[in-house]
């Protein structure tokens, strides 16, 4: 009775460690890269971030926008499966604000005021998408529209990258 019961903590303690041992299956490394536009236009300036649906599968991975396109290299940790995504990108409102109370002697000068354009269903509300696979992921491009209802070239799948993922 004894030997059984020793047998049976063995192999509980054996699954117990293999669980916590990450021994099931590993995303692989993915890159990502593509074009971003508001409007039809190219965004100048801005950033974008690749969130985990499944928190538990990898980290977030963001970076820059630059004339209108980003580029994630496998480095970055981008790993296969699907992701929010979220965009920002300000611009200057053509008005200037005073400025905050001046540190260390600096010029107390006014500083032109900047707005955040894209609206939140883009980013802190997001509804895009984007499934990776494993390797390179070109041309996941993006095509935001004006206003606050998203539209993508796919109609079966509103919001989504314009490559239908």
């Amino acid at each position: 009775m004894m030997s059984q019961i020793a047998n049976w903590l063995r192999v509980g303690c054996c699954l117990l460690l293999l669980g916590l041992s990450g021994c099931g299956a590993r995303r692989q490394p993915a890159s990502a890269s593509g074009t971003v536009k508001y409007g039809g236009e190219a965004i100048a300036a801005g950033s974008i971030r690749f969130d985990p649906v499944d928190a538990n599968d990898a980290l977030p991975v963001g970076g820059q926008i630059k004339d209108g396109k980003y580029e994630f290299p496998v480095e970055a940790g981008l790993v296969e499966g699907e992701y929010f995504v979220a965009i920002y990108a300000t611009r200057e409102t053509g008005r200037t604000v005073a400025p905050a109370e001046a540190l260390n002697n600096t010029p107390n000068t006014p500083s032109k005021e900047v707005e955040q354009y894209i609206p939140e269903i883009y980013n802190a509300s997001t509804s895009l998408k984007a499934a990776l696979k494993a390797g390179a992921n070109a041309d996941k491009n993006f095509e935001l529209q004006l206003g606050e209802k998203p539209k993508s070239s796919n109609p079966t799948t509103p919001g989504q990258p314009t490559d239908g993922f």
